[in-house]
């Protein structure tokens, strides 16, 4: 207590001769000092001099308006920050700081500085920056669930081993028992990127300003780089944390903006294609209501509890939106209220661990599953690439732009089968993850599809031949899946109407085969994403 009261008197004493860092409960204050007439926060730092025109306009409140050198000047102060912010990101990840220190710790520049230069505007440009940074990791994300590991650069293998029993009472002689199957998992990241054209910089930096006077604001805390910073990173890191669970990776039309949900593959389509690929054998159960969660929740349990030698330690990943759901038919039948004294999703009969709800999932998603935690993971190469924000100037133009890469699998999915018939027979004894199928089954003779209802789909038989016309309310970013459920009287879609732009018309022939679309809203048609037809 005595070195920790010492420790805290120091931290509000002056760090003469430099300026003094004005604090508020400990935490590095944006705003600095008063500004001056030659530095802005009267941070006596080249970076914060006033001679710069964004510097002085933050600190007279007053849009100008610019010449070619300004915005030139403009660009290569943003070109040389973007560039900083993303090696100190790189910098904490390296040296763990960002794994042993709390966000908001980070926010208020409770770090070790002693490594920095002894120039007072270096140390106060980093810890800005390390606010900022500790700002974005105090975001909600899904990196809390699924873990992320760094520098996978483009496909990456490793070997899993899955081996039989190899006790035995003794007995004398050579009587050997067991054996082993070595297969590898490959995990891949794809290429994504950032690009905008700020194309009237003069306008956007007016309604800047027209924006803090209409809120009536104090003299504006950041500087006008780090306002287009920031503002970018959350819209950045908010479509990153959506496609890490719900993204399916589309290869881009030459030319054309792809949708931000198409950047790389997330969770759920990265499960489906574990079960296409036939390492996972679903558990059976189409979507589930409120009224049934609870019974399908045990019975999915109980089923996984027929597999595994034990429960204890693996949890059940469910949809975030249907958490109240579960809550209130525990209620009804158990007469308990798991939601005071923040008491945990639970089954009240099994030894799982407790459920894990996942977020940024739409409401028509009724996947869920049972795993580690720890075994799904996410994927990139360099921590803090998207940070690294590069910037050209054209004319009265500025174009801003950063490139990464993010990919998501499981360290232990399960043993690949050739055919849906031997992952049957195996009565998912080498599976690490076990999943419901969650699909919607389409009524017999049906001819359209409902997205409002699911984003998968299977077909059941039909007493005439059949064909799917469309997909009602389907919306833009959305991967849909029909998949043959029989074939009697299959279900087969024609390359015309609202699927004309297929590549060919689609005709399962064994049950397993499917066709997965999105919806091109520009062109007013489903485009073809993948496909499986048998031989």
């Amino acid at each position: 207590k005595t070195l920790k009261g010492k420790v805290a008197k120091l931290e509000q004493e002056p760090e003469n001769p430099k300026p003094e860092i004005v604090k508020t409960e400990g935490k590095v204050m944006f705003t600095g000092g008063a500004t001056t007439a030659t530095h802005l926060f009267g941070i006596e730092d080249d970076f914060f001099s006033r001679s710069k025109w964004w510097n002085n306009m933050a600190a007279t409140r007053q849009a100008i308006d610019l010449d070619k050198r300004q915005i030139d000047e403009f660009k290569s102060a943003f070109d040389e920050y973007g560039l900083s912010l993303g090696a100190r990101f790189a910098h904490l990840k390296d040296s763990n700081q960002l794994e042993l220190t709390a966000p908001e710790k980070l926010a208020a520049g409770s770090i070790d500085y002693t490594n920095l230069e002894a120039v007072w505007g270096a140390e106060y440009v980093v810890r800005r920056q390390d606010a900022l940074i500790g700002y974005i990791r105090m975001l909600p994300s899904v990196t809390s669930i699924f873990p992320l590991v760094s520098n996978v650069q483009d496909k990456e293998e490793v070997v899993n081993l899955f081996l039989d029993n190899f006790s035995q009472a003794y007995q004398s002689g050579e009587v050997f028992k067991g054996g082993y199957v070595v297969e590898p998992e490959r995990y891949q990241v794809f290429d994504v990127m950032f690009k905008h054209k700020f194309s009237e910089l003069k306008k956007l930096e007016k309604q800047y300003i027209g924006y803090l006077n209409r809120e009536g604001s104090d003299p504006m805390k950041w500087t006008f780089v780090e306002y287009l910073i920031v503002e970018t990173y959350k819209v950045l890191h908010n479509e990153q944390e959506e496609r890490r669970v719900f993204g399916y990776r589309v290869d881009p039309t030459t030319g054309t903006a792809g949708h931000h949900m198409f950047g790389s593959d997330g969770v759920i389509h990265k499960l489906i294609k574990y079960e296409e690929n036939f390492q996972i054998l679903p558990i059976d159960g189409a979507e589930y209501i409120k009224s049934t969660i609870l019974a399908y929740v045990e019975n999915m349990i109980a089923e996984v509890n027929k597999i595994v030698p034990n429960l204890r330690g693996m949890k059940l990943f469910i949809n975030e939106k249907h958490v109240p759901w579960y809550k209130a038919a525990y209620r009804a039948e158990y007469g308990a209220d798991m939601d005071f004294n923040k008491a945990e999703l639970k089954a009240i009969d099994y030894s799982i661990d407790n459920f894990v709800p996942v977020p940024n999932l739409p409401f028509n998603c009724y996947k869920m599953w049972i795993t580690l935690p720890g075994n799904i993971e996410l994927y990139e190469d360099k921590p803090g690439e998207m940070l690294k924000l590069y910037f050209e100037q054209r004319l009265e133009e500025l174009i801003a732009a950063s490139w990464w890469k993010e990919g998501v699998g499981a360290y232990r999915a399960g043993r690949k089968y050739n055919t849906l018939a031997l992952l049957t027979a195996s009565k998912r004894k080498y599976q690490f993850i076990f999943t419901n199928d969650g699909a919607t089954a389409l009524p017999a003779d049906a001819t359209t599809a409902d997205a409002d209802a699911n984003f998968l789909f299977k077909t059941i038989a039909n007493t005439v031949a059949t064909a799917i016309t469309n997909i009602a309310n389907a919306v833009e970013g959305v991967v849909y899946k029909i998949e043959c459920g029989s074939t009697t009287n299959a279900t087969t879609i024609a390359q015309s109407g609202n699927f004309s732009e297929i590549s060919a018309a689609w005709t399962p022939t064994a049950v397993g085969d499917y066709l997965k679309v999105y919806y091109d809203a520009t062109a007013g048609k489903f485009k073809e994403v993948a496909r499986k037809v048998t031989a």
